[in-house]
């Protein structure tokens, strides 16, 4: 059931109890209505806080992912560093003297690799990761820009209910 049905649902119930009041007793229509008024905005302030405790629910879940996104680029970082470090001591390898000719068909082969696939796969995880931070990003935006307003809305319904 949604809110607005609960809602409904509500007001005929609270219709239904105070015209079985009204058959008891004899009720003023003004404070009839003014209690009836009251009831509902009161009623619509807590359903909003049950709405604005969802959002930042969702808005703290968003928070964390971004948390473990930008985790994943750190080891991405250590991945690349560390990828780039294996690049420089192979190439070294290669340069230097000392290596045997058949070693160098291999080594070559190793910094081919290297060069070629791993940083392609480092490329393509780091797209991934990047898209996959702007969405979140966006989510939370607009998570937080509806917690804000539902905060908002609530706030004008509480300061419209009688003072007691």
């Amino acid at each position: 059931m949604t809110i607005r049905g609960m809602l409904r649902s509500l007001l005929c119930l609270a219709a239904v109890c105070i015209g079985a009041a009204a058959q008891t007793q004899q009720v003023c229509p003004a404070d009839w209505a003014q209690s009836i008024t009251a009831q509902i905005l009161d009623l619509r302030a807590h359903i909003g806080e049950l709405l604005a405790g969802a959002h930042e629910q969702k808005v703290a879940e968003l928070t964390r992912e971004m948390e473990e996104i930008r985790g994943r680029q750190q080891a991405l970082d250590r991945e690349e560093q560390l990828l780039r470090q294996q690049i420089t001591d192979v190439e070294a390898q290669l340069t230097s003297n000392g290596i045997e000719p058949q070693a160098r068909g291999q080594v070559e082969a190793i910094r081919a690799q290297l060069a070629g696939v791993a940083v392609e796969k480092l490329r393509s995880d780091r797209a991934a990761l990047e898209q996959h931070q702007a969405e979140t990003s966006r989510r939370l935006a607009q998570e937080l820009q509806t917690y804000q307003k539902v905060k908002d809305w609530v706030r004008q319904l509480e300061n419209a209910l009688p003072r007691q």
